[in-house]
């Protein structure tokens, strides 16, 4: 939120914050620099990961690998892409 209201929260790190909803069927790619490693969480729905396949609720750490998603319905991913 704006730095006015009391929804911020200070981040203190190397890191840079994803959100996306990702529609039925789509596939979308991110790359990943070396050096730096990602946390994805599944906020809804359902994707595979790299192949691997992620439910709601669920989080995976990827690192020297890019990322590709394909999703099997609407899914909402939340994702930070940090130094390792």
């Amino acid at each position: 939120g704006p730095k006015e209201s009391d929804a911020v929260i200070p981040f203190y790190q190397d890191a840079n914050v994803y959100a996306t909803i990702q529609e039925e069927g789509h596939t979308s790619h991110m790359r990943l620099d070396a050096k730096r490693k990602a946390y994805v969480k599944v906020m809804k729905g359902d994707v595979n990961l790299n192949g691997a396949p992620l439910y709601q609720g669920d989080a995976a750490e990827v690192s020297e690998e890019d990322l590709v998603f394909q999703s099997h319905k609407e899914a909402h991913i939340l994702l930070i892409e940090m130094a390792q």
